[in-house]
């Protein structure tokens, strides 16, 4: 039920901090490491790292809102569509749809034969997909969007909205 590989196999004894300095390297000499912006989310975002299991507060969130991308700002799920899915990540049943697409984009299968999905706005690697989410019978669309909480921001909703 995991959403893929851990940013940390294979960095050998740097582990973390090896993630930290590349990702600080890399984003200080591209000018695009937001200071606001953590090295796991630049990770993830930019090099298609997946944060360790349970580690995201978005995990646990049962806050009523929108999660958007941490790398452009585009509106992705909504409160509404996420569920406990036992994974160890935030887990949606569908993205936010505007006009007839989505703002997701699930890409074609890779090696290990998992569904990438991105940000349709920016490209930046959010997880994966898979066809083991609740059904449409239990109100949900048969997908699981395994989503890394370090690619999300949330904006709580207001009683205006």
């Amino acid at each position: 039920m995991g959403c893929g590989v851990s940013a940390f196999t294979g960095l050998g004894r740097g582990g973390r901090s090896s993630v930290t300095r590349l990702a600080s390297e890399e984003g200080a000499s591209k000018g695009s490491l937001s200071p606001f912006t953590s090295p796991m989310a630049y990770a993830v975002l930019n090099w298609g790292f997946t944060e360790p299991r349970f580690s995201s507060r978005y995990n646990y969130s049962k806050e009523n809102g929108t999660f958007t991308c941490k790398k452009c700002g585009n509106e992705l799920y909504r409160s509404d569509d996420k569920y406990d899915s036992g994974s160890g990540w935030p887990s949606f049943t569908s993205a936010v749809v505007e006009g007839e697409s989505s703002n997701v984009e699930k890409k074609p299968r890779d090696a290990t034969g998992r569904f990438e999905i991105v940000c349709k706005s920016c490209g930046g690697h959010l997880g994966h997909v898979f066809p083991d989410g609740p059904s449409k019978a239990k109100g949900g669309t048969g997908w699981r969007h395994c989503v890394n909480g370090a690619a999300l921001d949330f904006s709580k909703k207001t009683s205006d909205e």
